[in-house]
Order: structure tokens, then C-alpha cells, then sequence
């Protein structure tokens, strides 16, 4: 959907996107950045209104416990204590005239005591419980605290640990016309003995005059929008540990006061929020959003107080809209400018994308011309480079087919220059090893001749030796005749000449034997011999003819190799001239396809122009008349003369690189 806009849209919805996006996030970031800050502030007040009320009340209590031990301890008051408590005794701890005076006569002390430091009531007691004093009408002086009358109340409690030392009790309605009372004692000493009490009453009004502040939490209709006219908007308020109120509520004054919670009940007159729980059962001290006693969403800060004997806690809750109406008002305002500003992009963009569109449909207008010029010129380039390149594919395959056919004539030559060589060399390693044979041969009819010489040299040995074997066999019979003619002294001769006639015979027998072989070799001999001279007469032939054939041979190969050298003379030629012509196709090649390509480019640029004019939204621009075309060279652009120069210098710089 976004492809089939304008060029003027997509600027208008680019420059919308450039200046609203960033203006959303940075009024996103500033709202949610006003938003802590507010928050913040709003937690700060809250919490600094506690904190201030909270110190307040605390401070309020230390002084009335001082107030109070200082009265136990002062000596006009030690006095007067003692000279009343004595006087109600020795009537019988019953009113009397003398009581009356007693009282008469402090009773300016008394009552300058209690308006001065805000008391709502003095009450001053034996140690037996009897009221010697009172400036309440609701504890008339001589009661007695310690009747059945006062069992289990505040006050009984106030008394009781007075006596021992210094105490606060909490809140007590002593009659139903009044306000509820809490109670601060402290005992009058004798000594190490205590005599007496004195318990100072704090009325709620005084407490509440503390802790509730109209000024802080008053508003108007305007600012909040749903309370009437100087209504609460806020309020802080006490509450003991049984989570009953302890001071009275400016959102609630019928249901939600100390009188009404003495004798009422948690769900009805009490505080049961998760505050409430956090501040009296946990002790802790925070600032939260959450709901009051009355479901309201507010901003609550809370915290245990620190005064001695009670276990109470302060909680001051602001109305949670009222806290950020200025986040509304200022959330308005941020929004009214976001607009403002949204409006103002709008405007500056339909202006800047006018501008860019304008010019840039001027700018298709000289291009179109451009491409039409340069797609007729790289038309006929592209004839005429289909041309050449035919004509150098034709040369090309005839001269590959003569170099292929020149290079097996090549290959054979060489191969058979090869084998004239190895023939020489086999026919010289051949005559080499005849003339060797040769000289072994002449070796061997030597020694066989010399082995005739030696066996006709054994015959004659043999022959001698069968004459010394016929002499010896001679000897042996005539010692025979000499020994038998000897008798007994010859027999031992005998037997010696006997056995040298047998070894005699013996040896003529090996004569005879040893001469019938060596007869026999030297007829083998001889036989050798004859037959070692007609080998030695063919060799010596073979000889001759290997020496001519090898000088032969030598000739051939000598030619073949010189044969072998001109044909690859010839091949590297022919190779050199297959290389130029492949230099001389590819050019053709490259220049065939650079002239597709540039017919391409401009068909493409063509293209291009159509689709600039579409994205522009202008429309496509009209073509100029035959005399704008003729003139068009003279207003050709510069970058596209220079481009279709530089591809032409390539192409023939190519051609001439080839030829």
C-alpha cells in the first residue's frame, strides 16, 4: 500500500512520522515525568503534614506530663495538697467548713494551674481515693475514686498508678453531655511516702484542636469536582491500639469521633485499613496510595506516636484526585500543545515535500531525453558488436582446430624422438655388455687352456707316480724273498713288506683311474676349447655390427630431436597466435556485452524515469520535438555524456589491445 504512493505522500508521511513520533515519546516521557515528580510531591506533603502534626501532638503530651510533674513536686502546691487533704480528713473525709476554707484558699492556685497550661479539669486525691478537690463537675469533690462506683474506668486506673508514680490513661466519658477525657497523674510525696494525687484532664476538643487543621485540607468545587465548597479534602486523625478513634474525623463527625467510638465498635466507628494495621500492629511508618475508612481512594501517610503509655497512631489521608487535579490540568495543557504542534508538522510538510517534488520533475524531464539519445547510439553499438564478434568466434575455431591438429603432430614427433633415443641407448648399453662378454670369454679360453696345461702336467705326475708304485711293489716281494729266507727274524718284515706291496697296488689301481679321467677332462678341455674360439670369432662380429648400428641410431636420434624442436617451435607459435586470437574474441565479448549492458542501462533508465515520474505523482513529462532531439547532444547531461564516453574508450581500447 505504501509502494503505490507518491513521492510527494510518502515526504508528507515521512516528515509526519520525523516530527510526530518524537513529539508523542517526549509527551509521553514529560506526562509520565510529571506524573512521578507530582506523585512525589503529593507523598512529600502528605507525608511532611504528618510529620509535623505527629511532632506536634508529641511535644503537646511531653509538656502536659511536665506540667503535671511539676505540680506534684512545687511547693505551693505540696502546701496547699497537704493543708486540704488534712482538712477533709479530720472531718471524717466528709465536706466540711473547714474543708471549704482549706479549698477557698487554693483555689486560685488551682484554677491559674489548670488555665495555664490547658488543662480541662484538676483533680487532687487522698491516698485513699476520696477527691479533696475537683474542678470537674462530673467528679464532684468527695467521691471516692476507689468505690465501686469507678471500678474498672480511666480514672480508677489514673489514681491508682498515680499514686506509685507518674501515669497516662486513656480516654473516658465521664458523663454523657461532655467530652471524652483522658488523664495525666503524678503523686504528691512526704518523704518516700506518697499522700496524694494529682490528675490533670485532657478533653478530646483539645486533642482534636491539635490534630485537625481546616486550613490544610480545605478546598473548593472547582478544584476537586466533587465536594461542595470549602469541604474537607483531607484529614488527620488519631487511633489507639484497638484501632477506635482517638481524635474525631472532619470526613465523618457522627460516626467516626472518640465519643462515638467508646462505646461503638471497629466496623462502625473505628479505622480497619490496611494502614491502620500496618501503623498499630507493625509499628511502621510509611506513605502509600490505598483506601480510607470510608473506601476513598487517598494518599495515606501514618506512623506509631511516641507518647508515653498510650499505644496510638497518626494517620493523615489527602483525597487521591485532589492530589493530582494539577496532574489533569497539566495533562490538558500538554495535550493542547501536542496538537498545536502535530498541526504545525502537518503544514511544514505539505510545504517541504512541494518543494522537493517540484524540482526533481523538472530534473525526469532531461533525463528522459538523455536515455532516448543513448539508447539509440547503444543500439547500433550493439549491431555492430554482434558483427565482430561473429567474425572473431569463426577465426578463432579454425585456428583452434589447426593448433590442435598441429600439436598430435607435435606429440607424435616427440614421442618417437623418445624411443630413437632409448633405442641408442639401449644399443650402446647392448654393445657395451657384447664387449664385455668378450673379455669374459677371452678370460675363459684362458683358463680353460690353462687347465689343459695343468692336467697334461697331472698326467705326468700320475705316470710317475705308477712307476714308483711298480718299483715299490719290486721292493715289497724281494723284502718278501729276503724275510723268508730270514725265518723267524724276517717274519716282522715280511708282514711290513706285505702290506707296503698291497698299498703299492693300491696306489697303482688310483694311478691308473686318476689317468683314464684326466684323459677324459683333457678331451673336454680341448673340446672347450675349440668351441670357446667359434663363440669368441661370433661375438667378435656381433661387436661390429652393434658399433655400426649404434652410430646408426645416434644419427637418427640426433635428427629426431632436431625435428622435435622445430615442431614446438612451430606449436608455441601457433599457441601464441590461439592466445591473440581468444585476446582478440574475448574483447569482442566484453565489447558485445558492455554494448548489451549499456542497451540495458538506458532501457532500464528508461524504465527508471517512468517510475520516478509515477512515485513523484507529476505524471511523465512530454518528449521533445525531432528538432529538440537533434539539438538534444548540445543539452545532453554531463554526468550521462560522461558515463557512455567512458564505456566507448573502454571498448575500443579493448579492440586495440587485441589487434
Amino acid at each position: 500500500m505504501f509502494n503505490k504512493l507518491n513521492l510527494r505522500a510518502k515526504l508528507m508521511i515521512f516528515f509526519l512520522a520525523v516530527g510526530i513520533i518524537p513529539a508523542f515519546i517526549i509527551t509521553i516521557a514529560g506526562l509520565n515525568k510529571i506524573e512521578n515528580t507530582l506523585n512525589l510531591v503529593s507523598f512529600n506533603n502528605i507525608e511532611s503534614i504528618r510529620k509535623m502534626k505527629q511532632a506536634e501532638l508529641e511535644e503537646y503530651f511531653i509538656s502536659k506530663i511536665d506540667n503535671i510533674q511539676f505540680a506534684s513536686k512545687d511547693i505551693s502546691f505540696l502546701s496547699s495538697s497537704t493543708a486540704v487533704i488534712n482538712a477533709f480528713k479530720l472531718s471524717g473525709n466528709k465536706p466540711s467548713p473547714e474543708w471549704k476554707n482549706a479549698v477557698r484558699q487554693y483555689e486560685n492556685l488551682y484554677m491559674d494551674f489548670k488555665n495555664a497550661y490547658g488543662f480541662d479539669g484538676i483533680i487532687i486525691a487522698d491516698r485513699d481515693g476520696y477527691v479533696v478537690y475537683s474542678s470537674s463537675q462530673s467528679v464532684p469533690a468527695g467521691t471516692n475514686l476507689s468505690s465501686p462506683e469507678f471500678g474498672g474506668t480511666k480514672i480508677l486506673g489514673a489514681f491508682k498508678n498515680g499514686i506509685t508514680g507518674l501515669s497516662l490513661q486513656d480516654y473516658q466519658l465521664l458523663a454523657k453531655d461532655t467530652d471524652p477525657v483522658l488523664f495525666i497523674s503524678a503523686p504528691f510525696m512526704q518523704g518516700k511516702q506518697s499522700y496524694g494525687v494529682i490528675i490533670g484532664l485532657l478533653s478530646s476538643s483539645a486533642i482534636n484542636g491539635i490534630i485537625q487543621e481546616a486550613d490544610i485540607f480545605r478546598g473548593s468545587a472547582d478544584s476537586t469536582g466533587h465536594r461542595k465548597f470549602n469541604a474537607y479534602i483531607g484529614e488527620i486523625y488519631l487511633i489507639g491500639s484497638d484501632k477506635l478513634m482517638r481524635s474525631d474525623s472532619l470526613m465523618d463527625p457522627e460516626n467516626h469521633t472518640v465519643k462515638a467510638s467508646i462505646s461503638g465498635t471497629v466496623d462502625k466507628n473505628g479505622v480497619s485499613t490496611e494502614v491502620a494495621n500496618d501503623a498499630i500492629k507493625y509499628n511502621r511508618t510509611s506513605t502509600k496510595a490505598t483506601k480510607n475508612y470510608l473506601g476513598d481512594d487517598v494518599i495515606s501517610s501514618y506512623s506509631p506516636t511516641n507518647i508515653p503509655y498510650l499505644k496510638w497512631a497518626i494517620i493523615a489521608d489527602t483525597d487521591k484526585r485532589v492530589a493530582f487535579t494539577y496532574l489533569d490540568s497539566m495533562k490538558t495543557s500538554v495535550i493542547i500543545i501536542f496538537l498545536i504542534s502535530i498541526a504545525l508538522i502537518v503544514a511544514i510538510s505539505l510545504f517541504i515535500a512541494g518543494s522537493i517534488s517540484l524540482p526533481i520533475q523538472r530534473v525526469i524531464k532531461s533525463i528522459r531525453e538523455s536515455s532516448d539519445n543513448l539508447s539509440h547510439a547503444a543500439e547500433k553499438f550493439e549491431k555492430t558488436s554482434q558483427v565482430l564478434d561473429s567474425s572473431t568466434a569463426q577465426q578463432a575455431a579454425s585456428l583452434e582446430q589447426t593448433s590442435a591438429s598441429l600439436e598430435n603432430v607435435s606429440e607424435i614427433v616427440i614421442k618417437n624422438a623418445d624411443n630413437t633415443k632409448q633405442a641408442n641407448q639401449m644399443t650402446e648399453h647392448t654393445s657395451m655388455v657384447t664387449f664385455t662378454g668378450l673379455n669374459n670369454m677371452e678370460k675363459a679360453i684362458n683358463s680353460i687352456r690353462n687347465i689343459k696345461t695343468a692336467s697334461d702336467e697331472t698326467a705326468d705326475i700320475i705316470n710317475k707316480i705308477e712307476e714308483i708304485a711298480f718299483q715299490t711293489n719290486l721292493l715289497s716281494v724281494n723284502a718278501s724273498i729276503e724275510a723268508s729266507r730270514a725265518g723267524e727274524a724276517g717274519r716282522g718284515f715280511a708282514a711290513v713288506a706285505e702290506e707296503i706291496r698291497r698299498l703299492a697296488e693300491k696306489s697303482s689301481e688310483a694311478a691308473k683311474t686318476t689317468s683314464k679321467r684326466i684323459l677324459e677332462v683333457q678331451k673336454n678341455v680341448e673340446s672347450g676349447v675349440s668351441v670357446s674360439d667359434e663363440i669368441k670369432k661370433n661375438l667378435d662380429e656381433i661387436g661390429r655390427s652393434f658399433t655400426s648400428l649404434s652410430s646408426l641410431i645416434s644419427l637418427v636420434a640426433g635428427a629426431s630431436e632436431q625435428q622435435a624442436g622445430e615442431i614446438e617451435q612451430i606449436h608455441a607459435s601457433m599457441e601464441e597466435m590461439e592466445r591473440v586470437t581468444e585476446n582478440i574474441s574475448s574483447n569482442a565479448n566484453d565489447t558485445l556485452s558492455e554494448s548489451s549492458h549499456l542497451l540495458t542501462q538506458s532501457n532500464h533508465l528508461k524504465e527508471t524515469v517512468k517510475t520516478l515520474a509515477k512515485v513523484v505523482g507529476g505524471g511523465l513529462p512530454d518528449l521533445p520535438s525531432e528538432n529538440a532531439k537533434n539539438g538534444a547532444n548540445i543539452n545532453f547531461p554531463r554526468g550521462i555524456f560522461a558515463a557512455a564516453a567512458g564505456i566507448i574508450k573502454k571498448i575500443f581500447h579493448a579492440k586495440d589491445g587485441a589487434k
